[in-house]
């Protein structure tokens, strides 16, 4: 086995590889030839970094899937060869060489091809579907891989399949693809890389080409891929059909590219590396794959120096624009290979060019026509290969024939590509380069002609099929024979009349046809035409009273000739056919139930097209009727709303001899009834007188047909019963204190699945409306007091049947609430707002929430909430207020015992007084808002008057309900100790419904008339005016201080009675003071406590001693 072994070797050299590391595995393949005895030589080719390590020179092992008995297979060690560039040294540049053992290479471009083969191997049985799988792993990958991530953590899993072919039977009858071109490791950076692998198929099957993803290794796991082995992960920027670098990793770098027809790789990187690249090569015969083999490689691109160019080839067609071109078998083909390279070797010597070609159908040693390739003629060169300097030409022979068009089948195929590689390369060392022309021959086929059109085939009574074609027409005069096959049983018969359009042939069963027309070269292409098949009926006869027709379609897919049904033909009586019915092409089974007691009934089926009919085998068998009808089924059981009856209703029943049904219901025991007969087939509902308030009712339906039993006394044969259906039972009550009328009922039985029910009601006599939609059994709506509801409930099925309830009918008396419920009164005291409302007491009034106006919001707003007890006024004080800054509006709303509110009550709005003072004129002018809202008339507004405090019992002025200001003089009032006067005012109501009278109080207010105050500025001492002193009004102040000063500030007199003044004595002396000018100060309080302050200066006159 490979030895698991890593090395590092860095090679220094006139060129830069990428980063050198110890290699493993480079790639390899695994594919097989038949011998002629029918047994399998698989052969495994790895290809070694020589680098790294040493190969096993005994053998290796080739894993075997999915067969039942084999599990692997040896393989011997056959070869190794050194595959390693080939160059020329010069100028101390040398060629990578394999050298021997481990690590014996010295260059990562030293590589080897190692081959083993296995011997003679019979493999027993055949491909499933799934296939046989073999597998070759090994540990580990190149360290230098630079398109995977991580790559030395991944081992390789080289495969290939083998697939069931048409018609095997077991051996080997078919070789896999196999690769004459060895892979092209090494290249340089910003070449044109191109490279065929030349993948070839002895049989001549199709190949197709792809990108395949590398496989890690698997130990010790079973093969299911993806999983077992998975595929290596890439590095961002690469894929599997991505695997060399692209313009996203440099702007110059172009994708690879594969060809799937010829296997054709093209790419050009200016980005050094080594990547990875698995291409993969499926087999086809007649458009089935049968083969799949794979070549992992491993591309390595280097940055070489020096001067070189790949040599140029010359095409050799289409005037030297074009390496493929296409002739007819039989004809010769003669062209050249010219390379030219004029580069010089390091040295400056001239460089040699070396063409090696590969073909599958070149002759032995490339020379003999007669001997060596798979077909003769073979195609010759005129040198095996060629080395030259400068310039190399290979002449190129070849003499095709018809047979060069025959494949594995031994069937002419219209065109066959011959793809032919040459492999172009100079001698510059290290990396030389290398073009691979590869040239396309395309043989074709001359003037065959097209397969004929199967239009019908028909069956006769005695079974026989008559196959019917549309001839054609031979322009080219090719044209050699029909042959007319079954896939099953290959040919039945040959035409050699090109006019033939049919022919009969016996058939027990169903037949796959086909037609082959011979022409072309030599006439031995075969054009087929479609695979069509006769129908053939098959005819069960179960005794159950049923015939069971089961067939085939002519063509998988409805050509555009058929038409798009088959016709189903019974035959009753012997010899008179009838059509029964017709089914889509899509369809080949068909049930027919039989209506007769016991007859002989044949059976055929006709497909018809826009040529011919195919008709089908007849077939036929004694039938009788044991099928008693079907078991209804009950669309619905109705009560009518105009009449309350109980409709029952249900499908008609399928069985044509139905001759009526059988109506039960479920009695008070539990147990179905018979209550009535239906006759008719036609006939499918029955009305039934019952009182649908004593429901619910249970229904079931049976049906009987026409055929008696064998039972004594002989009866009609009746089917089950129907699955019953149960009516639905509506009933009502009402929640009093919600309010609402609730509604349940018991349910219909009976539909599968009920999707909504529907209250439909009439409200107090009015028309029927929808009231409600539920998918419950109950839903409640409103009512209120004094209300009649009749109501029925739809019941609807998700399938849409419908059916409604018995009616119910609920009345609500109800209760009115309390017969007196106001708000009396909403009135002023003091700092607050009394509120009464007047009620009945015990009349259904449980609460009574209090409601003030919001003046930002406008809204009403809850602010207290007091029961009613056993009194009839209810009292509220709202302390949250500023009676004297503003008018409140009242409403109360009455909560029942049920939590009902009962209505809101009139409002109430306080009476907010303001006084306006004119000190002038001595008045108080006032001015008041009206009181809102008594339920009685507003009889009068009533005025009252303090003085010192104190109210006065009788009011000053009573002024009608619409005068809302009054002036009161108080000039005429005299002395007072305050100088304030307050009022009041009182809305007066008259007497209301309820013959009560209430009295609203506004907020009060009060009036202040100032002090008025005289000081005079001279006094005389013993004349006339001796006393200095202030003079005020009528009106008393309060904190009364009159002072003196002299010019140091010291008082000299001071008093606190406003009566007493300056004499002119000094204060605590009996002198006088001296003449001249002093300074007074007066502070005192006025009857709202406001401080009042006066000072200025005085001038002391003294005329005492004047006469």
């Amino acid at each position: 086995m490979f030895k698991k072994i890593l090395f590092l070797l860095l090679l220094i050299t006139g060129f830069c590889l990428p980063n050198s590391y110890a290699t493993h595995s480079m790639g390899g393949e695994i594919t097989w030839s038949c011998q002629g005895s029918g047994d399998y030589i698989f052969e495994l080719v790895f290809y070694r970094d020589c680098n790294g390590f040493e190969v096993d020179a005994n053998f290796e092992t080739i894993d075997v899937w999915g067969h039942p008995t084999l599990n692997s297979i040896q393989v011997d060690f056959v070869s190794r060869t050194d595959i390693s560039p080939n160059c020329t040294a010069a100028a101390g540049n040398t060629p990578f060489d394999c050298g021997t053992g481990v690590s014996g290479g010295n260059g990562i471009g030293a590589i080897e091809k190692v081959t083993y083969r296995s011997a003679p191997i019979t493999i027993i049985g055949v491909p499933p579907n799934e296939g046989w799988h073999f597998t070759f792993q090994n540990f580990s990958r190149s360290g230098a891989l630079t398109n995977i991530q991580n790559p030395t953590s991944y081992g390789i899993t080289l495969t290939a399949s083998m697939f069931p072919i048409q018609g095997a039977t077991g051996g080997c009858i078919d070789n896999s693809p196999t690769f004459l071109q060895s892979p092209y490791f090494v290249s340089c950076t910003g070449d044109d890389y191109d490279y065929n692998p030349n993948a070839v198929d002895t049989d001549l099957d199709s190949l197709h080409f792809r990108w395949g993803k590398p496989l890690d290794y698997f130990p010790s796991g079973i093969y299911t891929p993806p999983t077992s082995p998975a595929p290596v992960l890439f590095e961002p920027g690469f894929s599997f059909d991505n695997p060399t670098p692209d313009a996203n990793i440099n702007a110059n770098n172009q994708a690879a590219t594969l060809n799937d027809e010829n296997g054709r790789i093209q790419f050009k990187s200016f980005t050094q590396g080594n990547f990875i690249v698995k291409v993969m090569v499926d087999a086809y015969r007649n458009g089935q794959k049968i083969a799949t083999v794979e070549r992992e490689m491993q591309f390595i691109v280097a940055s070489c120096s020096g001067n070189n160019n790949a040599p140029t080839v010359t095409p050799p067609f289409a005037g030297g624009t074009s390496f493929e071109t296409e002739i007819f078998a039989g004809d010769a083909i003669n062209f050249q290979i010219d390379a030219t390279d004029t580069d010089l070797l390091q040295d400056g010597n001239p460089q040699s060019i070396t063409i090696t070609p590969s073909g599958l159908i070149y002759g032995n040693g490339f020379s003999d026509p007669n001997n060596g390739c798979i077909i003769t003629p073979c195609a010759t060169l005129d040198n095996p290969s060629i080395t030259a300097i400068n310039n190399a030409t290979l002449e190129f022979d070849w003499q095709t024939s018809c047979n060069h068009l025959v494949d594995a089948t031994g069937s002419a195929r219209s065109t066959v590509p011959y793809v032919f590689v040459f492999k172009i390369e100079d001698d510059y060392c290290p990396i030389p380069k290398v073009r691979y022309a590869t040239v396309v021959i395309t043989l074709k086929n001359k003037d065959v002609l097209p397969a004929p059109e199967i239009t019908c085939i028909t069956t006769d009574a005695s079974g026989n099929a008559t196959v019917n074609w549309t001839s054609i027409t031979d322009p080219f005069g090719t044209f050699d024979g029909y042959e007319i096959n079954t896939v099953n049983g290959g040919l039945i018969q040959t035409e050699n009349n090109i006019n033939s359009t049919s022919i009969t042939t016996s058939v027990g069963s169903q037949q796959q046809f086909y037609i082959n027309t011979l022409s072309g070269c030599d006439g031995l292409t075969k054009s087929s035409s479609d695979t069509i098949s006769n129908i053939f009926l098959d005819l069960n006869n179960p005794g159950t009273g049923e015939a069971i027709l089961q067939w085939n379609q002519p063509y998988s897919s409805q050509k555009t000739a058929y038409h798009d049904d088959f016709y189903i033909y019974r035959e009753f009586p012997v010899g008179t056919w009838t059509l029964i019915d017709s089914v889509p092409y899509s369809t080949t089974t068909y049930k027919d139930t039989i209506s007769v007691c016991q007859e002989t009934l044949g059976y055929q089926i006709v497909l018809k097209t826009s040529n011919c009919d195919f008709s089908s085998n007849q077939v036929s068998d004694v039938f009788e009727d044991k099928i008693v009808p079907d078991i209804p089924l009950i669309t619905s059981v109705d009560i009518d709303t105009l009449n309350s009856n109980i409709t029952v209703s249900w499908d008609e029943n399928r069985q044509e001899d139905t001759y009526g049904y059988v109506v039960y219901q479920t009695d008070p025991n539990g147990n179905l009834v018979e209550i009535d007969t239906v006759w008719g087939r036609p006939n499918t509902s029955y009305t039934h007188f019952q009182n649908p308030s004593e429901g619910p009712y249970e229904y079931s339906i049976a049906a009987f047909d026409s055929c008696y039993t064998s039972n004594i006394p002989p009866t009609y044969q009746t089917s089950a019963k129907a699955n019953p259906h149960t009516t639905n039972f509506l009933s009502s009550s009402i929640d009093v204190c919600a309010r609402l009328a609730k509604f349940e009922w018991s349910g219909y039985i009976g539909f599968d699945e009920i999707e909504e029910h529907l209250l439909f009601i009439k409200k107090n006599g009015s028309a029927w409306t929808q009231g409600g939609q539920t998918n419950t059994n109950d839903i409640s709506i409103d009512i209120q007091p004094g209300d009649q509801i009749v109501a029925v409930v739809q019941s609807i099925s998700k399938n849409g049947e419908t059916a409604f309830s018995n009616m119910d009918t609920l009345e609500f008396a109800g209760e009115t609430g309390p017969e007196m419920s106001y708000l009396s009164v909403a009135t002023v005291r003091e700092d607050e707002v009394l509120i009464k409302h007047n009620i009945s007491y015990g009349e259904g009034g449980d609460f009574v929430q209090l409601e003030r106006f919001n003046q930002r919001s406008s809204t009403f707003e809850k602010i207290d909430e007091k029961p009613v007890n056993n009194t009839e006024v209810v009292k509220f004080i709202d302390a949250d207020v500023e009676t004297d800054k503003y008018s409140y509006t009242y409403r109360t709303k009455v909560i029942d015992t049920c939590n009902q509110a009962l209505g809101y009550s009139n409002q109430g709005r306080t009476i907010l007084l303001n006084v306006i003072t004119n000190e002038e004129r001595e008045v108080h002018v006032l001015q008041w808002s009206g009181y809102e809202d008594f339920i009685g008339n507003i009889n009068n507004y009533t005025l009252y008057r303090s003085i010192d405090g104190s109210f006065d019992t009788a009011p000053i002025a009573t002024l009608p309900h619409n005068v809302r200001t009054y002036t009161d003089s108080v000039s005429n009032i005299g002395t007072y100790d305050d100088g304030k006067i307050c009022y009041l005012v009182v809305a007066n109501e008259a007497s209301n419904a309820y013959g009560m009278e209430e009295r609203s109080y506004s907020n009060i207010v009060c009036g202040v008339i100032q002090p008025k105050v005289f000081i005079p500025n001279a006094f005389t001492v013993g004349g006339h005016n001796p006393i200095f002193k202030p003079e005020t009004s009528q009106h008393q102040v309060t904190d009364y201080l009159f002072e003196v000063y002299d010019r140091y500030g010291r008082v000299i007199f001071e008093t606190q009675n406003p009566n007493e003044g300056w004499n002119g004595q000094l204060k605590g002396q009996k002198r006088i003071a001296r003449e001249g000018v002093y300074v007074y100060r007066l502070s005192m309080r006025n009857g709202e406590g406001i401080a009042i302050i006066k000072h200025g200066h005085v001038t002391l006159l003294d005329y005492r001693s004047v006469d």
